[in-house]
């Protein structure tokens, strides 16, 4: 079993916007509730329904949130990385959990008991607000992701999957906007919500009229506004 100590967990705590502005004291309260856990690739953090027990927060590897449609085909609704946290709403109402997690390569996360991080709340009730702040980005999200999978066609939903990658992942280089992550042509598929053989399809399309570049599992942005363009035909 890895040890981490609490110094290396102050770090990784400090790295998400919601405690960057805690003090030494605080930050050192809440890295004495926080426990590492390891979950290796495919491996769930847990399922939609499952008791809500506990925070995650990411300290190394990269993980999806994921809902599964009625015809068994998974929807990926966001990528978690280093610094992000996840299962805050079960931990605030106490209810099942609303999607599942599960890690998309080798993963470490620091994970704090549902009881613990009420009575952390409870010292810090700045906190909860900044939660319920975080609460209302991820539904805007969400309702922007359902407008989306209701009205776009597929070439509109695979050039918002890439624009929105690029907000977190994108690297300027010469030739054009690297997505720093990797990912193969099924992940696309479920960040879209369609099938790998329609994405495959799109993706030769972008290729072919020079807006994309496969380098290896990464992708190549090459002609942004032409993305930009393609995705404002879904909103007249």
């Amino acid at each position: 079993m890895k040890i981490i100590k609490d110094v290396e967990k102050i770090e990784v705590l400090r790295s998400v916007p919601i405690f960057s502005q805690f003090n030494e004291e605080e930050l050192r309260n809440l890295a004495r509730i926080a426990k590492l856990s390891l979950y290796e690739k495919g491996k769930w953090f847990f399922g939609k329904d499952d008791v809500g027990a506990y925070l995650f927060v990411i300290q190394k590897g990269l993980a999806r949130v994921i809902v599964e449609g009625e015809d068994a085909r998974e929807v990926t609704l966001s990528i978690l990385q280093k610094g992000n946290f996840f299962g805050e709403m079960s931990i605030l109402d106490g209810k099942p959990r609303s999607a599942a997690v599960v890690a998309q390569e080798d993963c470490e996360a620091l994970v704090i008991a549902r009881d613990n991080f009420l009575k952390f709340i409870k010292q810090y009730p700045t906190l909860g607000i900044k939660i319920l702040g975080i609460l209302c980005q991820r539904l805007r999200k969400t309702d922007q992701q359902v407008e989306t999978l209701a009205f776009f066609r597929a070439e509109q939903k695979i050039a918002d999957v890439l624009l929105k990658l690029k907000e977190e992942y994108g690297k300027k280089t010469e030739e054009g906007l690297l997505l720093d992550i990797k990912l193969t042509h099924s992940e696309i598929a479920s960040l879209a919500g369609m099938t790998r053989e329609t994405s495959n399809r799109v993706f030769s399309r972008f290729i072919k009229r020079g807006w994309i570049k496969r380098m290896g599992k990464k992708i190549m942005l090459l002609d942004q506004i032409a993305l930009y363009k393609e995705i404002q035909k879904g909103r007249r």
